[in-house]
């Protein structure tokens, strides 16, 4: 069985649908009878199990061997790049040329 856990976030990866739908309810039980409070909204249900699903921030498309950051993701990184642009750009006078 392959399967990852982090925090709050985990994944189960089997060669079919099927078998990882078994593994999933295996991991659940395991969880829950260590004492695990698993959050049935934020968890996958029976049939949810897909090629691409979303992890620690990430979309993981086994389908297309992808892996690309989730979408708010991306906003908040090119958020972070216009913060730093800004400071780096420090106290210099800027120009109507700058804004343009």
């Amino acid at each position: 069985m392959r399967h990852s856990i982090y925090l709050d976030d985990g994944r189960v990866t089997a060669v079919s649908q099927r078998q990882t739908e078994e593994h999933i309810v295996f991991v659940y039980d395991i969880l829950q009878k260590s004492e695990f409070i698993i959050e049935a909204k934020k968890s996958d249900q029976e049939g949810d199990a897909s090629q691409s699903k979303e992890n620690l921030g990430f979309i993981i498309d086994t389908g297309n061997m992808a892996v690309r950051l989730e979408e708010t993701k991306k906003q908040k990184q090119l958020s972070l790049q216009q913060v730093n642009k800004t400071i780096e750009y420090g106290s210099k006078f800027i120009s109507d040329r700058d804004l343009a």
